[in-house]
């Protein structure tokens, strides 16, 4: 990838010690941020999140939730691809200078949550 690039993408990959990654009816799952990041226009710090969507369309609210307190709340579209992740991912875009989150991916889940940059 050249710097030259308009979004300069980066793949935060996640790899959590005790790392319980549920997904619950494809709803929510768990995740660190290995980096202070931005959401809708949110400061979300480094640390563990609970991240909590409605699945009955693909357009829906996330919410980023910290010990029991929603941090962050944010639009996103529901996209599925054709191959399930691997390992939990953030895809973040960095072009402003800070990492701004693009995309969440859940081990073993083939939906996505892609987040529009404000």
């Amino acid at each position: 990838m050249n710097s030259g690039r308009t979004l300069c993408v980066v793949m935060g990959v996640v790899f959590v010690l005790a790392v319980s990654t549920t997904l619950h009816a494809k709803s929510s799952g768990s995740m660190s941020l290995p980096n202070d990041a931005t959401i809708g226009g949110t400061h979300l710090g480094h640390g563990r999140y609970e991240i909590k969507w409605e699945d009955n369309s693909p357009d829906t609210t996330v919410s980023f939730v910290r010990n029991k307190h929603v941090e962050a709340v944010a639009e996103a579209k529901v996209v599925h691809r054709p191959t399930p992740y691997r390992f939990n991912s953030i895809v973040y875009d960095e072009t402003s200078g800070g990492h701004v989150i693009k995309e969440v991916r859940f081990q073993g889940s083939s939906d996505v949550l892609v987040f529009e940059s404000r």
